[in-house]
C-alpha cells in the first residue's frame, strides 16, 4: 500500500462514518419524541451529541442535517411544539458545550482566524462560489435529486401508514 491508496481510501471511511453518525442522530431524535414526556433528555443531548461528532468528521453543516431532518420530521407529523419544550433545551447542551470547548481549544491552539477559515473560506465560500466551479449552474439543478435520493425515498413513504390503515391494522 502507498500513501496514495491510503488518502483515497480515507474519504470513502469519512463518508461512512459521517453517515452513521447522522443517521444515529436522527435515531435518537425519534427516541427522544417517542418517549412520555420526562424521559426524554438523555435521548434529545445523545442525539444534539451525536451531531456534534458528525461535524467534528465532516464539517460544521452536520447538526443542521441532523435538525433539518428533525423538523421535517416533527413538521409531518404537526408536532413542532417538541422543539420549545425544556427537555430538548437541555438535550441541545450535547451539541453547545461540545462545540464551545473545541472552539475555546481552536482559539486558543490556531488563533480566531483559523475558525473563519474553516466556517468560511473551506465551508461556505467553496459551496456557494460558483465561478470557481468548472461546470454551470443549471448543471447542478439535476445532481440534487441523486444526492437527495434516500432522504427524499423517506418523504415519499411518510404518510404510508396514513394511507394504508387497514393494511397496517391487519398486520399489527
Amino acid at each position: 500500500a502507498t500513501f496514495y491508496f491510503v488518502d483515497r481510501a480515507h474519504f470513502p471511511r469519512m463518508d461512512l462514518m459521517f453517515g452513521a453518525l447522522i443517521a444515529f442522530s436522527h435515531l435518537a431524535f425519534f427516541a427522544a419524541t417517542e418517549r412520555p414526556k420526562g424521559q426524554r433528555a438523555w435521548a434529545w443531548t445523545l442525539g444534539f451529541f451525536l451531531s456534534f461528532l458528525a461535524a467534528l468528521t465532516k464539517g460544521p453543516l452536520a447538526p443542521l442535517v441532523c435538525l433539518g431532518g428533525l423538523v421535517a420530521y416533527l413538521g409531518i407529523l404537526g408536532r413542532l411544539r417538541e422543539l420549545w419544550r425544556r427537555e430538548f433545551a437541555f438535550g441541545s447542551l450535547g451539541l453547545i458545550l461540545p462545540a464551545l470547548a473545541y472552539l475555546a481549544g481552536v482559539v486558543l491552539v490556531e488563533g480566531a482566524d483559523f475558525i473563519q477559515l474553516i466556517l468560511f473560506d473551506q465551508t461556505v465560500n467553496r459551496a456557494f462560489n460558483f465561478p470557481q466551479n468548472s461546470n454551470p449552474v443549471y448543471f447542478y439543478l439535476h445532481k440534487v435529486p441523486e444526492a437527495l435520493v434516500p432522504w427524499s425515498l423517506i418523504l415519499l413513504f411518510a404518510h404510508w401508514r396514513r394511507l394504508t390503515p387497514a393494511l397496517w391494522r391487519d398486520w399489527v
